[in-house]
């Protein structure tokens, strides 16, 4: 599978919403983390597009519960951090949950297509972060591959100049002549080719 999703339940009791079942099927895996350690620790160590958590009531403990997840979440690769409540929440407690490090939130009666839809869109996102890095490596490669051609250009210029000027000197009939020919024309071979080589990264670049 391609994307993770971290469900955090801290209150055992509570069952399984039924979208979580869900995501296997559309090629996420799902983590589950039943301890706040045990939640941070998937934070920290998997490639995740989303975590979500169980607001159960907004009080001191899941604030820092939500805190603690949030900062482990690693600054590099980022995902969002979305609370999955029961009824309704005033709006002092949406702001204590958002300054905690909630990203989002999301009502566990919501219908299944309203959270899927979130994580079908992060996993998207992920895709296109991915393909966008490769193509940065692509261009990285590329760059350092058209400074080592360059270097080449100055070596085989030295070689070619020295070939022909063995040629030059070898009196007729000596062996080595024909040889000193034979290495001028493999020279302009390998020539030909970095020109060949240049000019396709100038084409594609």
């Amino acid at each position: 599978m391609n994307h993770s999703v971290l469900s955090v339940e801290l209150n055992d009791n509570q069952a399984c919403p039924p979208w979580l079942e869900s995501l296997s099927g559309r090629g996420i895996a799902v983590y589950r983390a039943g301890r706040l350690a045990e939640a941070v620790a998937y934070c920290k160590t998997y490639p995740l597009v989303m975590a979500v958590i169980r607001v159960h009531q907004v009080d001191q403990p899941t604030i820092e519960a939500v805190s603690a997840i949030a900062e482990g979440i690693p600054t590099e690769r980022s995902f969002p951090l979305v609370g999955l409540h029961e009824g309704e929440l005033t709006t002092p407690e949406r702001d204590q949950l958002a300054q905690a490090g909630l990203s989002g939130l999301a009502s566990a009666a919501d219908p299944e297509r309203f959270i899927t839809w979130q994580i079908d869109t992060l996993a998207a996102l992920a895709d296109l972060r991915r393909f966008e890095q490769a193509r940065t490596d692509v261009g990285e490669l590329a760059h350092r591959t058209r400074e080592r051609m360059h270097d080449l250009n100055q070596p085989i210029a030295a070689i070619q100049g020295r070939l022909q000027l063995m040629a030059a000197r070898a009196p007729d009939g000596d062996a080595n002549a024909r040889t000193f020919r034979d290495l001028l024309e493999q020279v302009d071979r390998i020539t030909r080719i970095v020109d060949e080589i240049q000019q396709l990264h100038r084409d594609h670049s």
